[in-house]
């Protein structure tokens, strides 16, 4: 037997079984994907699998992000990042069977009013660092962290989600990519930029929000944003107190030659 799950303009058909894996509920949606709560009946694992429309991915000609995106998860071993066990494959769907994170996302738990205590904002960027030192002394930059990109597993460890724009070799990159509130001054500006530092801006950007639960700057569109970043007048309107907010202010530092790297 199979539920079907009707999900923007396309279906995507759940079956009972997913190979080995009980599916239990549905735990997420997007604009062409499903991610499902499962156990692996070898071991009793749970494991979340996000089962993608495969028509609709390659009508919105998103197939090369995806790939980019599988080719590289399934590389990656580090705690602070989400392990892809395997990938499964249909006429119809693509099945990523990944790392189940219980405790959601950052953007989620703070829309939620759920504050962190300055130990836990300090550990929770530590690991976060650590997960992009590990991605950049591999060249490869992530392009696309934020809040909503970040899960937390049981224990409220962080782990990154999300590598379809992440970029190898990034030393010299050109292209406009990621969310527009997070994006470093010189991915706007269209210069070539080291994603590596462009990541650093967007951590920082990231880590504001933690610690204060607001962007930087008191801007009220990413309008607003994007004509600062032109004029080249930016600055961070209440910078937290303490070692976070010294994290912070090297983390925002509008000429990437100046910012900070993620060496922890």
């Amino acid at each position: 037997m199979e539920n079907t799950v009707f999900q923007s303009s396309s279906k995507i058909t759940i079956p009972n079984y997913i190979g080995h894996y009980k599916v239990i509920k549905t735990i997420g949606k997007g604009g062409f994907a499903v991610v499902v709560l499962a156990i692996d009946t070898r071991n009793q694992q749970k494991v979340a699998i996000k089962i993608i429309d495969r028509k609709e991915v390659e009508k919105q000609e998103l197939l090369t992000y995806l790939e980019n995106e599988l080719r590289l998860s399934a590389r990656f071993d580090h705690p602070n990042i989400v392990k892809v066990y395997d990938i499964l494959y249909d006429p119809e769907r693509i099945m990523i069977i990944m790392e189940y994170v219980p405790n959601g996302d950052l953007q989620t738990l703070i829309f939620r009013g759920i504050s962190f205590t300055l130990e836990e904002q300090l550990n929770i960027c530590y690991e976060i660092l650590q997960a992009l030192q590990y991605l950049h002394h591999r060249g490869i930059s992530h392009r696309d962290l934020k809040p909503e990109n970040i899960l937390f597993d049981l224990k409220f460890h962080p782990k990154i989600i999300d590598f379809g724009l992440s970029k190898e070799k990034c030393e010299k990159l050109h292209t406009y990519c990621g969310t527009t509130l997070y994006m470093a001054p010189e991915v706007i500006l269209c210069d070539t930029y080291d994603g590596s530092k462009a990541d650093v801006w967007a951590f920082g950007v990231t880590a504001h929000i933690l610690a204060a639960q607001a962007f930087p700057w008191g801007l009220k569109s990413e309008a607003q944003y994007l004509k600062c970043i032109q004029m080249q007048d930016i600055s961070i309107d209440v910078i937290p107190k303490g070692i976070i907010g010294l994290i912070i202010s090297k983390s925002l530092i509008f000429d990437p030659a100046q910012r900070a790297n993620v060496d922890v």
